[in-house]
């Protein structure tokens, strides 16, 4: 997994730069998001998506929308054994110095239930992270 790809939701002016248009007006060129930041997961998120998710959190950089993920955060193989099977497993696991989500997972901050057969056209998650945000 690579850090730098949660840069811009960290650093400030990750490059120092000015827009210049025709008329020679000059503006800063913002390189990095300073709003609020907001980032949906549910028990689908596995992986180095619950890394990244579990970053978010202990940094406080964002809020957490949904519902908590599962603690896998495993690179997995998987292979086809049939048309109907397939065997997943486990190659990397992803350990933090301190923490082990294995089994634990990353919990919300924000939960927002999201049954996916009855669920409406909208996305209730993210109905709530843009209501959550506008406030």
């Amino acid at each position: 997994m690579d850090p730098d790809y949660l840069d811009p939701f960290y650093r400030k002016n990750l490059i120092q730069a000015v827009r210049v248009d025709q008329k020679g007006s000059q503006k800063p060129l913002i390189t990095s998001w300073d709003k609020p930041v907001f980032v949906l997961i549910d028990e689908s998120v596995m992986g180095g998506g619950e890394v990244y998710a579990f970053q978010f959190k202990k940094t406080k950089r964002a809020k957490l929308v949904g519902a908590s993920t599962p603690g896998y955060p495993f690179n997995v193989k998987a292979f086809f054994i049939s048309k109907e099977m397939i065997l997943v497993v486990p190659t990397e696991v992803f350990l933090m110095k301190r923490d082990d989500l294995r089994g634990k997972g990353v919990p919300v901050d924000i939960p927002v239930k999201y049954v996916v057969p009855l669920h409406e056209p909208v996305d209730p998650q993210l109905m709530e992270a843009i209501r959550q945000a506008a406030d």
